[in-house]
């Protein structure tokens, strides 16, 4: 049972950096040369589910958004939901 909350605590510590420190998590997703344009946590109406964060970004000209998901346990379902789920 520690080790299971152990995760459930890093899991919510890791959305409060990425809340209040973004900008460092950019080297992580190859967005390093990005400015941020804003941070949401967004509800995605079609699955009825809430992602961690979207992170809107400005590279050159180029305005994207990135999806950062933090998972307190391993999730065989993560790629589907992070992936599929966007398409």
């Amino acid at each position: 049972m520690a080790s299971i909350l152990g995760a459930m605590e890093t899991d919510a510590h890791c959305k409060v950096l990425a809340r209040l420190h973004p900008a460092d998590l950019l080297a992580l997703t190859g967005d390093q040369d990005a400015q941020i344009l804003s941070t949401n946590t967004v509800e995605l109406c079609d699955v009825r589910r809430t992602v961690d964060f979207v992170y809107k970004l400005q590279r050159g000209d180029d305005v994207y958004y990135r999806h950062i998901e933090f998972q307190a346990k391993q999730d065989p379902e993560m790629n589907a939901r992070c992936f599929l789920g966007a398409v």
